[in-house]
């Protein structure tokens, strides 16, 4: 009996099939699915890290001149703080460019303003943070200490860390001064970074911050 010739409709599936299930493209799934595992590791490695030690650890959500390659990152490397990934806010918040270049966040002040701000996330130790709220004046009422939630990139659990949020004293009449919504931002840029004062620059020290705020409210805002 004479055997049957296959249909050449199969032969180009199979010829295609063979094409696209090529070693290259299951090789490239595979490097792709274990970065973003290795990626996820990691950070659940540092959150169970810091719920270990959650008496010890905090974590601490950065936007301004903290992040990696900003004037002030070495304040937190300096401690060893372990990076837990860029993160930005699970909500809308506003954040504002005050006197010398200096980043502040504060809350919504109307429901239609906000937006989701970028920043990175870090486990900080105990002595870390306390090094942290003097950079910040805590104590003169500069910056408070605050809750918030975040999403680090990559991951999809929110996180509950703290982040250095403009002194309620005065946050919103510096929103209002510094242009309301039209002034918010979503991200502390090198550019803004390129016209930051640190403390060193002021006069005297960390209170020049806040002398600085009191002159800035003082003033009209330019004209339009």
């Amino acid at each position: 009996m004479a055997q049957r010739k296959r249909p050449k409709k199969a032969i180009y599936t199979v010829q295609l099939g063979t094409l696209f299930f090529s070693p290259f493209w299951f090789f490239r799934i595979k490097v792709l699915r274990e970065s973003r595992l290795a990626e996820e590791r990691r950070f659940e490695g540092i959150m169970e890290a810091a719920s270990a030690s959650a008496s010890a650890a905090t974590m601490v959500f950065v936007y301004g001149t903290l992040k990696r390659g900003f004037p002030n990152h070495p304040r937190l490397a300096a401690f060893n703080c372990p990076f837990a990934g860029a993160a930005s806010t699970a909500a809308p918040a506003s954040l504002v460019i005050g006197p010398y270049s200096v980043p502040f966040l504060l809350p919504t002040p109307t429901p239609s303003s906000g937006r989701l701000v970028s920043g990175e996330l870090y486990s900080a130790s105990p002595s870390a943070v306390a090094d942290l709220d003097l950079l910040e004046g805590t104590h003169l009422g500069v910056y408070e200490r605050r809750r918030i939630t975040v999403v680090v990139d990559g991951a999809t659990k929110e996180v509950e860390a703290e982040a250095y949020f403009a002194n309620a004293s005065y946050a919103e009449a510096l929103w209002l001064r510094c242009g309301g919504e039209a002034a918010e931002i979503a991200e502390y840029t090198m550019e803004h970074a390129g016209r930051y004062v640190p403390p060193s620059g002021r006069s005297p020290g960390v209170s020049g911050l806040m002398d600085a705020v009191r002159g800035f409210l003082a003033t009209a805002p330019p004209a339009n």
